[in-house]
């Protein structure tokens, strides 16, 4: 798919045509999809839900006390989700919760037990994410990951353009 955007090396500044766009979109959701099928296929071998994988690989990148609209939230599940799920790992012993600065907020950690578990299951992809990377180069990574910042910026700039509701009344606004 990358073919109508290279050309000797060099990249292409003329406008694409909709067959390219779409085929850089497709690529980039097939990427997405196969990370995702990638963790789900793990937190299936680990025995885990894929909310719970979420979860425990959120406490692997930072072991501090969370809020569950912060796990919610970090790993884009539904709050009823994401209950559901640290239910399900506090009746296992592998979080608790203390009282946050709110009295209405609990802040949720690992216990001894969830941190020996995460040991044996996320904390171990961590160190194959760590192997990729060297293969790859942290610089090639920071580069990627910046010109995929980039385009976020620019698409959420462009959309600020877009009117608030469009008038579905008229069809050659459709076409």
């Amino acid at each position: 798919p990358y073919t109508t955007l290279f050309r000797s090396g060099r990249r292409e500044r003329s406008p694409m045509n909709r067959n390219a766009i779409a085929d850089i979109i497709k690529t980039m959701y097939d990427i997405e999809r196969k990370l995702d099928d990638l963790f789900k296929h793990q937190a299936k071998k680990f025995g885990i839900s894929y909310s719970e994988f979420l979860i425990f690989y959120s406490f692997t990148l930072e072991d501090i006390p969370k809020t569950a609209q912060h796990l919610a939230e970090e790993n884009f599940l539904s709050k009823q989700t994401a209950s559901s799920a640290l239910l399900r790992m506090k009746k296992k012993g592998w979080i608790q919760d203390t009282p946050g600065n709110d009295k209405r907020e609990k802040l949720i950690s690992m216990t001894k037990t969830g941190r020996a578990f995460r040991h044996q299951t996320t904390d171990r992809l961590l160190h194959i994410d760590a192997t990729v990377m060297n293969k790859i180069g942290l610089d090639e990574i920071r580069h990627t990951l910046a010109l995929y910042q980039h385009y976020v910026d620019l698409m959420a700039e462009e959309y600020k353009q877009l009117p608030q509701q469009t008038d579905l009344s008229d069809e050659s606004s459709l076409r």
